[in-house]
């Protein structure tokens, strides 16, 4: 017996060992992940990763280059999986056919002017010299956008000479050899504390955030992934993406080992990486959530130099969607749905997801289901788009005048501070029926509409406007082609965020008005019969609804317009 028992146990310690060393050996079989990146933040951000030889299970490389043009080379050969570098430059071979996509932002603006001059503000740099690295390159023309927002001609007013790399500009400045100096951090760091004749004269981050009117700043390096290699290895992208985000988290609570990993592997000084890392702005954001950051950035690009972003604004596909995440974290709420079900063994309070399921297939069969559903659409859609024309005649005019956006502020501030629930119960005593969801519809979605509108309106480039009239641009033409380009991003952004807020609206304002046809009146009734099964059906439907238009809304409005803002002419 004992005997027998000693058998089986090391028959299955056996299997069980084979099943190990088959799986190390079948990790062990995949070729390593390419991981590039450059000196500077780009290789910064990744440091900690460095020395990981598995991430995810997959044996990893990483490399950091000096030369932005060798790792140019990499992507259009497919040699690297995945790299560090300018988003204008990932813009650049994504227009030009390389299969790369946007997977995260990680350097949000590093440029800061450095040199042994006295300056107050941007305008004391009329008749001065300034060094840049590379011309064309992102230091160059946004140098050349701040200097117009300044009222400086960057042609005639002073001289822009330009130097190959920043590390070559870097060493010059430090040797005292260039009084005034773009340098990306933590170069800027490392000149200061070379030469203490040197100081930081403007950050170009803050006034980005002055002239643009924005909370953040432009997106300058991002993580891009070969397409092919994202699509057959996603868990292991969605992975390095969290361990990146986990890496970029403690590079900044810990400036002081972080700039011991730098020195080593970035050719960075320990010391300056605990001075300058706080104007290093590295920061992770997944790709796909700063898409509307990035077209500006990238927009503005375009108004000086075309070329410089690939001629045109990358349309969806630039941007890098965690498909697997998004699809586990769907399963996975069902998956709890499911198990609280069971547990709780009680539908009245908590049917399954089997049932609500049934129930939802069932009520889509019957007529009356769609009619309900049809009503409720129509209020919706008629309300939100009369709240959208309102919206324009509104937000245009306050957008252009300051005097009526003062005035308009307080009254917006009140309609988005007032519940909705407050609006339904006064629409319950002034109309009836359907009418109720149009009144509420549209106090609760007309301020968000009208303040992205503002926005909108604002975000016109005046010079490039009154150029155009200069010109003598036909005012068909002015609209189509600078007005509208300018505020498409804000006016799809408005229709995104007002239709989520129509449809959670009117099931509220329908489930106490009680219109003869409306999904808030079918919950309610479902309600009152002890039908659980049912509310849960109905408000999956209006989740699909939500969906669907949420949607539409990206494919009918971002993409295409992203496309024509990028490629705009007067």
């Amino acid at each position: 017996m004992i005997r027998n028992k000693l058998s089986t146990s090391m028959a299955v310690g056996a299997v069980l060992w084979g099943m190990i060393l088959a799986g190390a050996g079948l990790a062990q079989s995949k070729p390593p992940v390419i991981i590039t990146g450059l000196s500077g933040i780009s290789g910064l951000a990744m440091v900690k990763l460095i020395e990981e030889p598995l991430i995810g299970g997959r044996p990893v490389t990483h490399s950091i280059l000096k030369s932005p043009d060798l790792l140019m080379g990499k992507l259009i050969t497919g040699a690297v999986d995945l790299a560090a570098l300018p988003i204008n430059t990932a813009a650049i071979l994504y227009n030009k056919g390389v299969s790369i996509q946007v997977a995260a932002v990680i350097g949000w603006g590093v440029l800061y002017l450095v040199g042994d001059t006295e300056l107050k503000d941007w305008i004391d740099l009329k008749g001065k010299k300034i060094l840049v690295p590379a011309k064309g390159a992102v230091p160059d023309l946004l140098l050349r956008y701040l200097l117009l927002k300044n009222g400086l001609n960057p042609e005639r007013d002073l001289t822009i000479q330009y130097v190959g790399s920043p590390v070559e500009l870097a060493r010059l400045s430090a040797a005292g050899e260039v009084s005034l100096a773009v340098l990306p951090e933590p170069w800027a760091t490392e000149v200061i504390a070379r030469n203490s004749k040197n100081k930081l004269l403007l950050d170009f981050q803050r006034e980005w955030q002055r002239i643009e009117n924005q909370g953040q700043t432009y997106p300058q390096t991002c993580i891009v992934v070969n397409k092919s290699f994202a699509g057959s290895n996603p868990e292991f992208v969605d992975c390095y993406l969290k361990e990146l985000e986990g890496s970029i988290r403690w590079l900044n609570e810990n400036p002081q080992q972080a700039g011991i990993l730098a020195e080593k592997y970035v050719q960075i000084w320990s010391n300056t990486i605990q001075k300058g890392l706080p104007r290093c702005n590295i920061r992770f954001e997944p790709g796909f959530k700063a898409q509307g950051k990035i077209e500006h950035f990238l927009s503005r690009l375009a108004e000086l130099e075309p070329n410089a972003i690939g001629e045109k604004i990358p349309d969806e596909g630039f941007y890098y969607h965690h498909k697997l995440l998004s699809g586990a974290s769907i399963a996975g709420l069902i998956l709890i749905w499911h198990s609280a079900a069971w547990l709780l063994k009680e539908p009245l309070i908590l049917p399954s997801p089997r049932d609500t399921l049934l129930n939802l297939l069932m009520l889509s069969g019957t007529r009356d289901f769609w009619r309900h559903l049809g009503s409720t659409l129509g209020r919706g859609l008629i309300a939100f788009g009369l709240s959208f024309l309102i919206a324009i005649a509104i937000g245009i005019p306050a957008g252009k005048s300051k005097s009526m956006d003062v005035l308009l502020r307080p009254l917006l501030v009140c309609l988005r501070s007032t519940p909705s629930m407050s609006f339904i119960i006064l629409a319950l005593l002034w109309f009836r029926g359907g009418n109720v969801s149009f009144f509420v519809i549209t106090l609760v979605v007309l301020p968000v509409l009208i303040q992205n509108i503002i926005e909108g309106t604002r975000s016109i480039d005046p010079e490039l406007r009154e150029m155009a009239i200069v010109y003598q641009v036909k005012k068909s033409r002015l609209l189509w082609k600078v007005d509208l380009p300018s505020m498409l991003p804000f006016l799809a952004a408005s229709v995104s965020s007002g239709l989520g807020l129509t449809w959670k609206v009117s099931v509220a304002a329908e489930v106490l008005a009680y219109p003869t046809w409306g999904i808030g009146t079918q919950m309610d009734t479902a309600r009152i019969y002890l039908q659980t099964e049912k509310v849960f059906a109905w408000t999956i439907a209006v989740i699909i609804i939500g969906l669907i238009f949420d949607y539409l809304a990206d494919y009918l409005l971002r993409r295409p317009f992203a496309i024509w803002k990028g490629t705009k002419d007067v």
